[in-house]
């Protein structure tokens, strides 16, 4: 088996009775890298506590080198299914309503096989990834299981998550935690959340409201700066996005 471009030789088939990998949390990262797994082989077992795909829209822009690895996956034609192009990025200055640059990713044509970035809200992805995962006779979901505690052994881990039917028991050959900023996985192995926050918070307003008749010209994805302050709009598939700062 040989994961994510290592030179190490390919030892051969996975034995039946090996462990699946254990993947806390079914968001865009635990089930991107449960379907990487099956995908090669790897049997995973992903356990989030939600009942049910978190419905937040949270982030929505995917760009060209995670649209290959999709496709690596043989998702990212269903992904793109779900997603609105993005061909064009434009910068404009609020007050005198004037683009002041635009981008076109077709200056990257030749370099990357998506030339293009991909408005798809997390709460499509997952609903996306998800059906792949358990497509795969390797790969299973468990919803409503939130992790409670974790040992780690010599030849694997068990794990011990909380469901609507009291505890239970789970047995791994790994653990990975995919379970977000609060991750349990990382506070039980006593690791920090390095990196710095933003400076400031950010508002998300959807609206069906068609910019273009304020803004002739308007690209799928737009930077609006002033003095006073600056705003993006990006096109979803149903709906614009607008995001605002603001303040504390």
């Amino acid at each position: 088996m040989r994961l994510f471009g290592s030179e190490t030789p390919d030892p051969g088939p996975i034995p039946n009775d090996t462990p699946p990998v254990i993947i806390v949390g079914a968001g865009p990262v635990g089930l991107t890298l449960a379907l990487a797994l099956v995908n090669r082989g790897v049997r995973v077992e992903v356990y989030e506590a939600l009942p049910e795909l978190s419905p937040e829209a949270r982030c929505s822009t995917i760009h060209p080198a995670t649209l290959e690895i999709f496709d690596e996956f043989g998702a990212v034609e269903t992904v793109m299914e779900h997603g609105h192009k993005v061909h064009k990025l434009q910068y404009w200055e609020r007050e005198a309503r004037e683009v002041v640059a635009e981008l076109d990713y077709a200056a990257i044509e030749d370099d990357a096989k998506f030339p293009f970035r991909l408005q798809c809200p997390q709460s499509v992805l997952t609903r996306v990834l998800k059906p792949k995962v358990e497509a795969s006779p390797l790969g299973t979901v468990h919803m409503g299981h939130a992790l409670v505690s974790f040992t780690d052994e010599t030849d694997g881990v068990t794990a011990v998550f909380e469901t609507k039917n009291g505890p239970k028991t789970a047995r791994g050959i790994y653990l990975c935690g995919c379970d977000g900023a609060n991750s349990t996985t990382r506070q039980s192995l006593g690791l920090g959340f390095e990196g710095d926050r933003y400076a400031d918070r950010f508002l998300l307003i959807p609206t069906d409201v068609d910019l273009r008749a304020h803004f002739p010209g308007l690209a799928a994805a737009s930077y609006f700066f002033s003095p006073e302050e600056w705003t993006i709009t990006l096109q979803l598939p149903d709906v614009t996005r607008i995001v605002f700062r603001v303040g504390r």
